[in-house]
């Protein structure tokens, strides 16, 4: 009896002991890795070598393969689907039907019974099921192609009204008016200068929401606080959201004056256009910022606008 209940002891304490080695090294049993489903791959699934647009790749794969598509307006299913390990689309699951209409997922599933193969996304140096999401149009293509097209001008726009408006605040921040003090191409600064009764100071700095960039401003105002805001006019050239014209006479700008150095700062002592640059850049340190306050007094003693 006692040898029995020996054997038995070992035989649990062998288990617990497997169970508890098993359960530290966060090993899945073989049988079960097939049932993981990962939302994300170190090396997401990929449709035709597309890659990174792998989604708009298979969408338009998918939508110009429907039958049903012949409609004035658009109507969407959203669906998710599984990329097994050897590439097969599989588990087919509606998240959203906006159609209504059963012979149009119907025919989405037709189209999906035909796919090819994909590249199976990889985690962890293997091959693993990937879950992805998608909508689908179902909308005559021209007029798909027409709404696609105005949808992205509106994003657009919306993206650059928000970044124009950003900007902005952070130029009044600092004590410049985006209306009067901002310089775009190299004819708009000349024009300047005939006329100019004080020193004509031009700060290029590239892009202003960038943290270096507000250093810089901060500095640049510590620095120039001895003078007089009628001492000297301030314009400011920046990198902003923009037509193609607009891009080119901002690049114009910049070649002309050799502006590449970021920041730089154009010192315009005569109405001749003849200047001095300073392009030593800016760092919180008494030393730099005794430098940029030295060679702005040297150019403001060599300014003659008699």
């Amino acid at each position: 009896m006692n040898a029995m209940k020996m054997k038995l002891y070992t035989l649990l304490l062998c288990l617990s002991a497997a169970g508890m080695s098993y359960s530290a090294m966060g090993m899945v049993p073989e049988d079960d890795e097939d049932y993981i489903i990962y939302s994300s791959a170190d090396t997401p699934p990929s449709f035709l070598g597309a890659e990174g647009k792998s989604l708009q790749q298979f969408r338009d794969w998918i939508e110009s393969r429907l039958t049903l598509n012949n409609v004035q307006e658009s109507t969407r299913i959203v669906f998710s689907v599984i990329v097994e390990k050897d590439g097969r689309i599989s588990s087919m699951k509606v998240i959203r039907d906006r159609t209504g209409n059963p012979a149009m997922l119907a025919d989405l599933k037709r189209v999906l019974e035909k796919v090819p193969r994909w590249a199976p996304g990889i985690k962890y140096g293997q091959p693993q099921r990937v879950s992805i999401m998608l909508d689908v149009d179902f909308m005559r293509p021209d007029l798909l192609l027409q709404e696609r097209k105005a949808a992205h001008e509106r994003e657009r726009q919306k993206l650059e009204a928000g970044t124009i408006e950003h900007l902005h605040k952070l130029l009044l921040s600092y004590g410049v008016n985006p209306e009067t003090d901002i310089i775009d191409t190299p004819e708009q600064l000349q024009a300047l200068l005939p006329s100019a009764t004080k020193p004509t100071v031009v700060i290029f700095l590239g892009n202003l929401a960038g943290r270096p960039m507000q250093n810089m401003m901060e500095e640049w105002n510590q620095v120039l606080s001895q003078y007089s805001a009628n001492d000297y006019r301030r314009y400011v050239v920046c990198s902003k959201p923009g037509s193609i014209e607009e891009q080119k006479g901002y690049g114009r700008l910049l070649e002309c004056y050799d502006m590449r150095m970021c920041p730089s700062i154009l010192f315009f002592y005569d109405r001749q256009g003849n200047y001095g640059k300073y392009t030593e850049g800016y760092r919180k340190e008494e030393q730099s910022r005794s430098a940029l306050r030295n060679w702005f007094g040297e150019m403001m003693r060599k300014a003659d606008f008699r």
